[in-house]
């Protein structure tokens, strides 16, 4: 009767092309079986039926064979180089030198088999060296390549180690990860020497150990672009080599901050935040997390008298006649500590800090707010430093009408294109005896932008 049920079902359970070829084919199969049962009108028509129903067996087992193919092909495709980048940078001293490469995949890859190499190039182009990478990388793991030379210290970590140029990169060195014809993930800018070394807001790849920030999942793969440690790199002290090998398989720390949050290396941004603003010469130099997607009216013109969009200030109007509008987290009010005696006709004064955060990273607004109690106030003096060491003098009224001294104005004098976030620093003091007097309080009232 044609019993011709082709079983071609395939099992074609691979990736990619193998499941689409493996069913395909099963199902010619069970069409020549049934085709052999219909065949099968009397007895001597039968026999020819069951001819033809093993002829649709036979289909139905090349189904099969095409569908186990078709594993085969998704199988090694799951192999492919697809999920590689660099997770962990060390810049030590000597040839304290190493790189960590994690595996987002989940699947194993050898990179021997798909070709990969790690590429420097050096001082912006002007000598290039490539270390062909060999071993397996297991799903969800990292590979750890160093220098033969590495300390001892960091030697237990390494999977792979070479005495070769591409593993003597200084902090100013672009780094390749390509496995074949495609690149993973580049480390700086191709093309480009940026000096001393790549940085970014209290970051620099000289001296240093950098980590991936647990929420990267793939790599740069454009060399051309312009490179900033700021958004995905956290630094380490030079020779730190005790996390090689372990990318965030540690306690994944705190919960991502919200926006406007406190942030440092520790504590991380949330998604579609960036940790702006953290000082470079404070002990405590944490910044805010924030939001730099462009507001509706950001840019656009603005006075003193002509109000910018919701959520927007106007920054340059404190002594500009034209401003223009930046993001309302960009101006901010900081304090510094008051209530402090001022010594008679003392040229030393009496100095406060006040620490900026948070902000973006040049000022377009400087107005001090400054409250002495003084019986002569036109025998004060008082200058501002910038957290770059500017000193300006800061223009007190020659003969305030009061008693006690309330200033509050523009100090100018400053570059606008210098650091705003840092320290800043106020003196007040005596320029004539026979008085005294008592800083009461100061704060400085900032608006900042991108330079």
């Amino acid at each position: 009767e044609g019993e011709g049920e082709g079983e071609g079902e395939g099992e074609g359970e691979g990736e990619g092309e193998g499941e689409g070829e493996g069913e395909g084919e099963g199902a010619e199969g069970e069409g020549e079986g049934a085709e052999g049962e219909g065949e099968g009108e009397g007895e001597g028509e039968g026999a020819e039926g069951e001819g033809e129903g093993a002829e649709g067996e036979g289909e139905g087992a090349e189904g099969e064979g095409e569908g186990a193919e078709g594993e085969g092909e998704g199988a090694e495709g799951e192999g492919e180089a697809g999920g590689l980048f660099f997770s962990e940078y060390v810049e030590g001293s000597s040839l304290n030198k190493a790189l960590e490469i994690f595996n987002t995949s989940d699947a194993d890859i050898d990179l021997a088999a798909q070709d990969c190499v790690i590429f420097n190039s050096t001082n912006g182009g002007s000598s290039e060296y490539e270390l062909a990478l060999a071993g397996v990388v297991v799903a969800g793991g990292t590979w750890v390549v160093c220098h033969a030379q590495l300390d001892d210290g960091g030697q237990a970590h390494c999977d792979q180690r070479a005495a070769h140029n591409a593993l003597g990169f200084n902090g100013n060195d672009a780094l390749v990860l390509r496995c074949g014809d495609q690149v993973h993930d580049v480390f700086g800018q191709v093309g480009l020497d940026p000096g001393d070394a790549w940085t970014g807001e209290g970051l620099s790849a000289a001296n240093s150990t950098l980590r991936r920030r647990c929420e990267i999942r793939h790599g740069d793969v454009d060399g051309t672009d312009a490179f900033d440690l700021t958004p995905e790199w956290i630094a380490f002290p030079q020779d730190t080599f005790d996390d090689l090998g372990r990318h965030c398989q540690d306690d994944p720390g705190p919960e991502p901050g919200t926006a406007g949050a406190e942030c440092d290396d520790a504590r991380l941004c949330g998604e579609g935040l960036r940790c702006i603003g953290r000082p470079q010469d404070v002990v405590d130099d944490f910044g805010f997390c924030r939001d730099t997607t462009a507001l509706p009216g950001e840019g656009a013109s603005c006075t003193s008298d002509t109000a910018c969009a919701a959520d927007l200030v106007c920054a340059g109007s404190s002594h500009l006649a034209e401003g223009f509008c930046v993001p309302a987290w960009m101006a901010g009010t900081f304090a510094g500590f008051g209530d402090l005696a001022i010594p008679d006709a003392s040229a030393n004064g009496v100095t406060s800090v006040a620490v900026v955060r948070g902000l973006a990273t040049v000022p377009t607004d400087i107005v001090l707010d400054l409250v002495v109690t003084h019986p002569r106030p036109a025998d004060l003096r008082a200058e501002l430093t910038d957290p770059n060491g500017q000193v300006v003098p800061v223009p007190l009224p020659a003969d305030p009408p009061e008693a006690n001294l309330h200033f509050h104005d523009v100090v100018p004098g400053f570059p606008m294109d210098d650091t705003v976030n840092g320290a800043w620093m106020l003196r007040v003091w005596d320029a004539t005896a026979d008085e005294t007097g008592h800083l009461e309080t100061w704060q400085l009232e900032l608006v900042s932008r991108w330079d």
